[in-house]
């Protein structure tokens, strides 16, 4: 019987060591290293959601406090060893913008809308967050204003 438990007790202790310790937060500050510009840059903010060995992964909430109105922004959705990964949006509440779609290393990459006080002014085709591929460019009235092919955030 105590070979039994032992064994048990082991094999317990090896499933959550390869697990990781996942725990939920509510606002615990964090810094991490995002790649939203040409290098990788600390941010610190707010984390709301699932830690695995106190990084970001799974569903979460980072919400960066700039130092001016117009460099607070959060985003909200999946992450990936504490990075933007999987379907998300990024809302800079000043400048009453919002991204929402597929990210990947931090960025939109693949599709995605973006907003403008609500008002839908791009659906298509992103990467690293600029305009690449099929979409439509739109008035802020709602009249399409292009569609086809973009590269580099220019119509093609």
């Amino acid at each position: 019987m105590k070979k039994i438990i032992i064994s048990f007790i082991i094999t317990l202790s090896i499933s959550f060591s390869l697990v990781g310790c996942s725990k939920e937060v509510t606002d615990e500050e964090l810094s991490l290293n995002l790649s939203l510009n040409e290098q990788d840059t600390a941010y610190t903010g707010k984390y709301t959601g699932t830690l695995v060995d106190n990084i970001p992964n799974g569903k979460g909430k980072f919400t960066v406090q700039g130092e001016s109105d117009d460099d607070t922004w959060y985003y909200e959705g999946d992450f990936t060893d504490g990075h933007f990964s999987g379907e998300g949006k990024r809302v800079f509440d000043k400048k009453n913008i919002r991204q929402d779609g597929t990210y990947a290393n931090d960025k939109l990459n693949g599709y995605g809308k973006r907003f403008v006080d609500d008002v839908l002014v791009y659906e298509g085709e992103f990467k690293d967050d600029k305009r690449n591929g099929n979409g439509k460019a739109y008035d802020l009235d709602g009249s399409i204003l292009y569609e086809g092919e973009f590269r580099n955030n220019e119509p093609n």
